[in-house]
């Protein structure tokens, strides 16, 4: 929490940045599909409309795709700008670069953190929320079981996020300096323990 106040402006333009990008993205997307239906239309009309349905399933996954990459960039432009002096666009074009060579780690730890969290919303929303069947006790003590998931979710969540940077960054053979990071991270909390061990190399390691 004391490390909140000394962060929170670069995380707002890293979320601003990455919120102006969905935006254009979403336009992009409707400006897109606007052009090929009013085009399918206009040359062929309402015949195969098979076909027609066929194309908006495969824009509606293209533009799905695109959606779950925005989203796995912000997550990693998010702990670079904690982890280091860079927010807003500059963050998103680190970690894109970054990225790069371990996309699938990232979008299957994505999809598991997404499942996860939707196995626990429909769980509150069916025994909590809508469980007419339970005593006012019953749905009280399960809504609390599921906050705490809620709650250990986000904090395992940010911890994925951040190995998942250290990750990246030894697959791109970048160097972390210890004694850096442990003055960086002092710089947030008075009383952080520095890091007494040699400056780790993370190219000398296959992570």
């Amino acid at each position: 929490m004391s490390a909140v106040p000394k962060v929170w402006k670069r995380l707002m333009v890293t979320f601003l940045s990455v919120f102006v990008a969905l935006l254009a993205y979403g336009a992009v997307a409707i400006l897109v599909s606007s052009i090929v239906f009013m085009t399918w239309f206009a040359f062929i009309g309402f015949s195969n409309l098979k076909v027609l349905y066929s194309l908006g399933i495969v824009l509606l996954v293209l533009y799905l795709m695109g959606s779950v990459y925005l989203t796995i960039i912000w997550q990693l432009a998010s702990v670079v700008s904690v982890l280091e002096e860079i927010c807003g666009f500059k963050a998103m074009t680190k970690s894109r670069a970054l990225i790069k060579g371990k996309m699938w780690t990232a979008i299957i730890m994505f999809f598991n953190m997404s499942i996860t969290s939707g196995v626990v919303t429909i769980a509150f929303q069916n025994l909590v929320v809508h469980g007419v069947s339970m005593n006012m006790a019953g749905r009280v003590f399960l809504g609390v079981i599921c906050s705490a998931l809620f709650l250990g979710l986000f904090l395992f969540g940010f911890v994925t996020q951040t190995v998942m940077y250290f990750v990246c960054k030894s697959n791109h053979h970048e160097n972390i300096e210890k004694s850096a990071l442990s003055d960086h991270l002092e710089a947030y909390h008075g009383e952080y323990a520095p890091l007494q061990s040699k400056d780790l190399q993370l190219e000398q390691y296959d992570v």
